[in-house]
């Protein structure tokens, strides 16, 4: 365990290293990248609140796909799917390794926001569980 505990932390140390990096090369706060019409940014030393309170233009005007909230499915609440929150079947986690079929999680799904209009509202906001830096 302790073994373990050690390599944790020096793979904290490294991914901070990385995103140090990053930003002095590219002037941004965390590590950027594309494929195709998709975009992420990851930041090792930020949650989602100050991401948005720090760029809200990145999720105004735009859809969010919530695949993690404190390691962990978001739960929509009835408000939500009636403000147009839902989820699908083809947003489903697999657990499992590269060498035996996936075994799917039904109980977690990715959850899709409507059109965001308002940082006002965002699951950041709304559950209590969120944003102790487990978010995706």
């Amino acid at each position: 365990m302790r073994r373990l505990g050690e390599a944790s932390h020096w793979q904290g140390r490294i991914y901070v290293a990385e995103h140090a990096l990053f930003r002095a090369e590219h002037g941004t706060p965390g590590i950027v990248g594309s494929r195709g019409d998709y975009q992420w940014l990851t930041m090792a030393e930020r949650d989602i609140t100050s991401l948005l309170r720090i760029c809200p233009e990145i999720v105004v005007g735009k859809y969010l796909a919530v695949t993690s909230i404190d390691s962990g499915p978001l739960r929509l609440s009835e408000e939500e799917k009636r403000k147009g929150w839902w989820t699908s079947e083809a947003g489903r986690f697999f657990q499992g390794t590269s060498w035996n079929p996936p075994v799917f999680r039904d109980e977690w799904k990715v959850a899709y926001s409507p059109r965001i209009a308002s940082l006002h509202g965002l699951p950041n906001e709304t559950h209590e569980e969120c944003c102790a830096g487990f978010d995706e």
